[in-house]
């Protein structure tokens, strides 16, 4: 079985059927928060902001996520509780393709929910899928391979 999968695959094969999140999979770490707002990367798609990093966070997953909603924008904190809710659920019902997406590559990512509303599940989960369609064109264009694509010219 691990001839036929990447190594990262049988690692999460039954967790990925269970669609968790995982404390491992929390980006709680206050050093790598500071880090990957000083050095990370922004990728903007209305209503989330990304902010990612590769960085070697020790965790056995590839990725470590964190959502946030503003409370500038949001003053009760119930609001601001079901904004970041369903961006988790959209997480975890997606995470497996950004995994695959990750490879080997050793990822923190925040989430920032950045509209003045309320926004509906749906919209957040498409949001979110195309943000990490935008980040796969970007880790392209950067000349890494993306695992599980082959270059054309081979």
């Amino acid at each position: 079985m691990a001839g036929r999968f990447p190594a990262f695959f049988s690692l999460y094969q039954m967790e990925n059927t269970r669609l968790t999140f995982h404390k491992e999979e929390r980006l709680k770490s206050i050093k790598a928060i500071a880090s990957l707002f000083q050095d990370g990367n922004t990728l903007l798609v209305y209503p989330l902001k990304f902010v990612w990093k590769e960085y070697d966070h020790g965790a056995p997953v590839p990725v470590q996520a964190a959502f946030s909603v503003s409370g500038r924008n949001f003053k009760k904190a119930s609001d601001r509780n079901l904004l970041k809710r369903r961006m988790r659920e959209a997480y975890r019902l997606n995470k497996h393709q950004f995994y695959a997406m990750a490879g080997e590559r050793k990822i923190i990512i925040m989430h920032l929910f950045i509209a003045k509303e309320e926004v509906p599940f749906t919209r957040i989960n498409q949001a979110m899928l195309t943000g990490w369609g935008k980040l796969r064109r970007k880790w392209a264009l950067s000349g890494s391979q993306i695992p599980g694509e082959q270059l054309s010219n081979q």
